[in-house]
């Protein structure tokens, strides 16, 4: 019992470092970039191509989509953005933290305790306030791979159990329950990059069915919309249909692709056999193939969630 105690309290302080360096980038890169930030997204407003690259790189540079569709959400709430442009947005912050996951996966493990004494040098003497900042994003990024090496570090147990395993092994085959497991995880830790990166974590050893780990990645890309739409219940009407739509869209795309987890998994594994890169490599067709999916259709979108959250009456 004490074992499984210590395993649960290494993952909880896992995850709970990592979501903190999550938040210490996105909240350094606001106040260091935020204003260029907005800037750069109005600048990408000509058309949805546009927009939706906007919304990628803004994501990489946040690492969190969840920031990027608030921080579009009050453009649109302001009236400064479109629904159109707004849900192109949002689809590409949507790719964006697959990139993120995409790096963050590979062995960066030299790179934490360098970027955690440059970040701590740099906050701790720097004068100017965007200095200060870039050393929250260094400390901040240190901590993600910290909180990384940790959470492979405390699922090793957890690995290695046979309990676990069968518990893992009896899963396989029910990605619908997995998938809504996933996305109350995403939900509770408010970070879908978070739950892909626990799967990643989880599959190092590689004895972690892949089909449960793919179905972990659906849910956590369907838990990761609900965030923005429950932090825009209050504002502006205009503000909320932009994360709305993101929903449906995730949606439709997790319901379309769970019965073809089976035939997905060779595919990739013929591309990259080692887990991990299957992992994060289905985490960025699943929202690459949501955005080439609804790109075209942001009008139709946009119109429907003016039906679905219609303007206040005068």
């Amino acid at each position: 019992v004490l074992d499984g105690t210590i395993v649960l309290i290494n993952l909880l302080g896992g995850v709970a470092l990592l979501l903190w360096g999550l938040r210490m980038v996105s909240t350094g890169v606001m106040r260091a970039f935020g204003r260029e930030l907005g800037l750069f997204l109005k600048f990408c407003l000509k058309n949805r191509i546009r927009a939706f690259f906007g919304g990628l790189t803004v994501t990489m540079l946040l690492q969190s989509s969840t920031a990027t569709s608030l921080l579009t959400a009050s453009f649109a709430g302001r009236g400064l953005l479109p629904a159109t442009a707004a849900i192109a947005i949002i689809l590409g912050a949507d790719v964006g933290t697959t990139i993120v996951a995409q790096v963050l996966s590979l062995d960066l493990s030299l790179l934490a305790p360098v970027l955690l004494f440059l970040g701590f040098v740099r906050h701790a003497t720097a004068a100017r306030t965007r200095a200060k900042n870039l050393g929250r994003i260094m400390l901040g990024l240190g901590m993600m791979l910290s909180a990384l090496a940790l959470l492979a570090q405390a699922s090793e147990p957890i690995r290695d159990s046979s309990v676990s395993q069968f518990v893992l092994s009896s899963l396989s085959g029910e990605p619908v329950l997995v998938v809504l497991i996933a996305a109350i995880i995403t939900l509770i830790a408010h970070s879908s990059l978070a739950t892909v990166l626990f799967a990643v974590s989880l599959s190092i050893s590689g004895h972690f069915p892949i089909d449960v780990a793919y179905a972990l990645v659906l849910g956590a890309n369907l838990g990761g919309a609900a965030p923005p739409i429950m932090a825009t219940l209050k504002a502006e009407r205009s503000a909320r249909r932009a994360p709305l739509a993101n929903l449906i869209c995730r949606l439709i795309i997790v319901i379309v692709t769970i019965p073809f987890i089976g035939l997905i998994e060779p595919q990739l594994a013929t591309f990259e056999a080692e887990p991990v890169r299957q992992i994060v490599n289905f985490h960025t067709l699943v929202n690459l193939a949501c955005a080439l999916v609804f790109l075209p259709f942001v009008g139709p979108l946009g119109r429907l969630t003016e039906r679905l959250i219609p303007d206040e009456v005068e």
